[in-house]
Parts: structure tokens; C-alpha cells; sequence
């Protein structure tokens, strides 16, 4: 800022319209950052973009790299579409190997994460196959107990005469045998 731009701003100088303007310029590029960060990175990649509206001449197009002016455009034989796909494909390919770190992280702790919950959902499988076993056992002594209890409120029921049934089972194998004989059966 020279003494002559400060005089060329009039009786406020720096301290006015100057500053106002400033600062609002300041907060829109604030706003618009990441939009301005992307048109930037372009001259980070292909300084010579054509910036310029309708393949224009001049300085600007002279200096971005305009359309017939550009010895670069001309000798690819490229439009501007072609220019354009490839600094945006080339824009997109420095954002992949960007993120591409991120994304192999991503896919590592996803691996593993899916073994974890494999091993978990095979304990989970196992669980629940010892829990139907078990509830087989219990609805098989549910039916038991049911027995027994029918059994106890009833004197004339089958499981009475169980003993009495049980020795004349065994007096008719003893017959069946012949201790002389030596019979391995009895």
C-alpha cells in the first residue's frame, strides 16, 4: 500500500470504504473457501486452465493459457471439454491417492471387524444350539414330573405295580437260565 494508492482512496483512506470492502471480501472468501481452495488446486496441477469466457484474447487469455494461443492446446489437438475432463480426472486422481491411505485403514478395520463378529456369531450359533438341547431336556422332564404327579394323586396308576412288575421280570429270566449250563445271557 504506497502513499499514492492511500491518496487515490480519498479523505478516509485506508480507514473507509477501503477497509469496509475489505473485510467483506474477506468474510465471503471465508464462506466460499472450499469452492475457492478447488479452483486454486488447479493451478497447482494445470496452470495454463483457460479462465477466460468464450475463448477470449488478451492478457488474461494469453496469461491462463486461452484456447489457440496456448502452443500446449494446440499441439494436443484438445478442446476445451477434453482439457477440462482431464484436469478434473486429474483433480479426482490426486484426491483418490489423497484419501487412499483412509480407505485401506477403513477396509483393514472392517476385516477385522467382520472376523470378530464371525467368532462371535459362531459362540452366538453354539449358544443357541446348547439352549434348544437344554430346553429339549426340560420339556422331556416337564413330561416326567407330569408322570410322577399323576401318579402320586392316583394309587391304582401303572408306576405303583412297578417293583412288583420288576421282580416277576426277573424270576422268568432266572428261569430262563441255567446256572449249570453256565449261561452268559443271565
Amino acid at each position: 500500500m504506497t502513499q499514492n494508492v492511500e491518496q487515490a482512496l480519498g479523505v478516509t483512506g485506508i480507514e473507509g470504504l477501503f477497509k469496509h470492502s475489505s473485510e467483506e471480501v474477506l468474510k465471503i472468501m471465508r464462506k466460499g473457501r472450499e469452492t475457492l481452495l478447488t479452483l486454486l488446486e488447479a493451478f497447482v496441477y494445470d496452470p495454463l486452465v483457460d479462465w477466460t469466457t468464450g475463448n477470449e484474447g488478451g492478457f488474461a487469455s494469453a496469461f491462463y493459457g486461452g484456447g489457440l494461443m496456448n502452443p500446449v492446446v494446440a499441439d494436443r489437438g484438445q478442446s476445451k471439454r477434453e482439457m477440462q475432463r482431464e484436469i478434473t480426472m486429474s483433480l479426482f486422481s490426486s484426491h483418490v491417492a489423497e484419501v487412499k491411505g483412509s480407505w485401506f485403514k477403513n477396509r483393514d478395520d472392517m476385516l477385522a471387524a467382520l472376523a470378530l463378529l464371525n467368532d462371535d456369531l459362531s459362540s452366538y450359533i453354539d449358544a443357541v444350539q446348547d439352549y434348544q438341547c437344554l430346553e429339549d431336556i426340560h420339556s422331556n422332564l416337564g413330561c416326567q414330573k407330569e408322570y410322577v404327579t399323576a401318579a402320586q394323586s392316583d394309587k391304582t396308576h401303572s408306576l405303583h405295580s412297578l417293583g412288583q412288575r420288576y421282580n416277576v421280570f426277573h424270576g422268568i429270566t432266572r428261569a430262563k437260565c441255567d446256572p449249570d449250563k453256565k449261561n452268559v445271557e443271565c
